[in-house]
């Protein structure tokens, strides 16, 4: 096992390139060992950026793809990372409470309180479950998921031929939705796919058109209105 070990008590000091490729390697050898399957796929997410970097190294040898490989421009993009303020948690729920003497929201804090899941993203989000819940002040860092990120780039160049858009997962329900509208709209964007789970967190990307993006919100608000209807 020394080869698939790594230093953990510091991992943020820790070398992507030593870790992606200890966490490969862990992978191949235990991934249909009885080790927790969440636990393994986490391992191979990433295990996967060593693994990708391999496998497309090996096809641009090939010369059947040297072509394709042969003239290649690197632009790197900043991440998109914003600080977003935010209700606090007794704000927002007792707007669907109205209760004057508090008796109904004490009693559904307590229920959310006892619910480990629950209390385990409500410590996620407001940083603890006593005084965050209460604390107006509280912000949160909102990144834009990469895709967006890539996908906002073509848009400003205008560019709209065929564009294959190249990430680690599969695309949120909200990127689905966006790349979508973009698409209807001329674009020509391709993904490796996507599921339909949604995350609070999640960041309209800007544009230089900023009637693009509000034409664009409003195509995603339909949609989600339309799936809560159908419900």
């Amino acid at each position: 096992m020394d080869y698939a070990s790594i230093n953990a008590e510091n991992i943020d000091d820790a070398d992507g390139y030593d870790l992606t490729e200890t966490c490969s390697s862990f992978y191949d050898e235990f991934k249909s060992s009885s080790a927790p399957k969440k636990f393994l796929r986490h391992i191979k997410k990433v295990g996967s950026y060593y693994t990708v970097l391999i496998d497309i190294t090996a096809c641009a040898c090939k010369d059947k793809y040297k072509l394709l490989f042969s003239n290649m421009h690197v632009h790197k993009l900043e991440p998109t990372i914003i600080r977003q303020p935010m209700f606090s948690w007794k704000n927002i729920v007792k707007r669907y409470i109205p209760d004057p003497d508090h008796a109904k929201y004490e009693n559904f804090k307590t229920i959310c309180l006892n619910d480990f899941y629950t209390l385990q993203r409500l410590i996620d989000t407001y940083g603890n479950a006593d005084d965050g819940l209460n604390d107006e002040s509280i912000e949160q860092d909102i990144y834009l998921h990469a895709e967006m990120n890539l996908l906002t780039n073509i848009i400003d160049q205008k560019y709209k031929g065929r564009a294959f858009i190249a990430v680690s997962k599969r695309s949120c329900h909200l990127c689905k939705l966006f790349i979508r509208f973009v698409n209807k709209k001329g674009y020509n964007i391709f993904t490796s796919g996507a599921h339909k789970k949604l995350y609070s967190k999640w960041l309209l990307p800007k544009m230089k058109d900023p009637d693009l993006r509000i034409e664009s919100l409003n195509y995603m608000i339909k949609q989600l209105d339309q799936i809560i209807n159908e419900a």
